[in-house]
Parts: C-alpha cells; structure tokens; sequence
C-alpha cells in the first residue's frame, strides 16, 4: 500500500503466547489533537491488520492490540491498555492505563476506558460514557450517554446504564436492568431482573432492587426499609399527579 501511516519495526515482544512488533510511525499525523511525528515509535501490534493504515488511530507507549482486534478511525490505546480477542475500538474512543478490552466487545464514539478497567464479552460503551478504576462490564451490557462506572462496579448480562447514572463501588447492575436519567448505584447496592431506577433516585448500602421495581423519583435508599418507604412514596406521589 502506497503513503503507509506506520511500519513493523524489529523490536519484539513475547506476550501471551504471541510474538508482537512495535509499530513506527512513517508520516507526521495528528490523533485526537495528540501530534505523531515521522518515526515516532508506537505501542505493539501483532499484524498490520490490528491497526489500519487509514486514518489517525495510533497505539502508543507499550500499549498492545493482538489477536483479531481492531483499533479505528480516531481511537487511541495507550499506557500499557491492551485490546485483543475480536474487539473493535472506533470513532474518538480512548483506552488507557492498563485497561483490557476484550471478547466481542466494542467501544466507540467519544468513550473512555482506563485505568485497570475490564470490558469483555459482546459489551458495548459508548457516547460520552466513561468506565474506569476496576470496573467491569461483560456480557451483552451497554454502557453509553454520558454514563459513568468506575470503583469495582459490576455491569454483566443485558443490562443497560445510560443518561448521566453512576455506578461506583461495589454495585453491580445485571439481567435486563436499566439504571438512567442521574440515578447514582454505589456501595454494595445491586440492581437487577427487570428492575429500573433513574430520575434522581441514590441506592446505596446492601440493597437489593429486584424484580420489575421501577424507581423514579428523588430518593435516597440505604436498606430495604427504604425501599419499601419509596415506593410507596413514589405511589402516592404519581396517583396524586395522575389519580392512578
């Protein structure tokens, strides 16, 4: 291919059972405002294939793109991140600092995932949302908006977190729960079935939201007594606006 964007270098690394080559960069380019100069050297690939030659993505430091993944468009991997499996990484998405993308997962749009943050399976992350610290997503979840999960907050099986909602510390959201609009889910609070909270609403300490509970008003809830004084709160509050 003529007016190539980087090169295989010599140097070479070993790295779980691969042999990955350190790129080098053979014109002036710029990504995401970041400038690559002539020469420059990058972060390791395995084949030309993990990182197109279109375009203005770039690996950097001692990043590493193996396997069957892709990095796209405008997206960075650095800092000792690796993406490998079959993931795909697009659009202006950034992986950093030890972040592991893996499995199916893709992670596009102007989504972030770093520190030592792992999203596996047939995840998704994207929009503006942010998933860092020890977080974990996997399994078919989708984290996108301006969504952030970070500390050891758990998003797996179907579940979906988006709008402005966090999920920090232990939390963990799964099944088919949605958790949105500025909904906060820390501590060990855990989410899950069918069960929505958004709006404004807090859910924090050991509990437990279950089944098909929806939980939409401003409300901060540390024990299952809580709940129980929410809900039916939220009850009285919509059967006055609605007389349902």
């Amino acid at each position: 291919m003529e007016n190539k964007k980087f090169e295989l270098t010599d140097e070479t690394i070993e790295y779980k059972g691969r042999k990955l080559h350190r790129v080098r960069a053979l014109k002036d380019f710029e990504c995401q405002d970041r400038n690559i100069k002539k020469h420059d050297l990058g972060g390791f690939v395995e084949t030309e294939s993990n990182l197109s030659q279109e375009g203005n993505r770039w690996i950097f430091d001692d990043a590493k793109v193996y396997n069957n993944a892709k990095v796209c468009d405008n997206a960075i991997v650095c800092c000792a991140a690796e993406v490998f499996g079959y993931a795909k990484v697009s659009d202006n998405a950034m992986i950093l600092c030890g972040a592991s993308v893996g499995g199916h997962a893709m992670i596009k749009d102007c989504a972030m995932v770093s520190d030592n943050a792992i999203v596996f399976g047939e995840s998704r992350v994207g929009g503006n949302a942010k998933v860092f610290d020890k977080a974990r997503i996997g399994g078919h979840a989708k984290v996108f908006g301006s969504a952030e999960v970070y500390g050891n907050a758990r998003i797996i099986d179907r579940a979906r977190i988006f709008g402005k909602a966090e999920v920090y510390g232990c939390a963990e959201v799964l099944g088919n729960a949605r958790v949105f609009g500025n909904a906060r889910i820390f501590d060990m609070a855990k989410v899950y079935y069918l069960a929505q909270v958004c709006g404004n609403a807090a859910i924090c300490g050991n509990v437990l939201v279950g089944c098909s509970t929806v939980i939409s008003i401003r409300c901060f809830v540390s024990s299952q007594e809580d709940l129980s004084e929410c809900l039916e709160l939220q009850k009285t509050t919509l059967k006055s606006l609605y007389g349902k």
